[in-house]
């Protein structure tokens, strides 16, 4: 009784503290691939957001009715791509600036290790 009480009190405590703080060291060593990824998705967003463009252009010239949902999706990206230009700017400045090291190069790179 007492060791299943105990089990799930050493689960709970894996649950809620040693998982999210594996997330955060994750989140350190693997910074470069989550900046490609954002990269890509940012690239992403912007060739999507000029085919459906593309696509109402040309259904507004052929007199279609374009729907309502794809007109503010197009409006709300609109808005959006000045906010995520200058945070991919922001992003990609400070990554080169922490190429230096982890804790202005006090931390050394664990894959730099051979």
């Amino acid at each position: 009784m007492d060791t299943e009480f105990g089990s799930a009190i050493v689960g709970a405590v894996a649950q809620f503290l040693i998982q999210p703080i594996f997330r955060q060291f994750g989140y350190l060593f693997c910074y470069k691939k989550n900046i490609k990824d954002l990269q890509r998705q940012s690239e992403r967003l912007e060739a999507m957001s000029n085919g459906v463009q593309r696509s109402v252009d040309l259904a507004r010239r052929n007199l279609q009715e374009v729907a309502p949902d794809v007109e503010a999706w197009l409006i709300e990206v609109n808005k959006m791509k000045p906010e995520v230009q200058s945070e991919m700017q922001s992003v990609v400045s400070n990554s080169q600036n922490t190429e230096v090291g982890c804790l202005n190069g006090w931390c050394p790179n664990p894959k730099s290790r051979s």
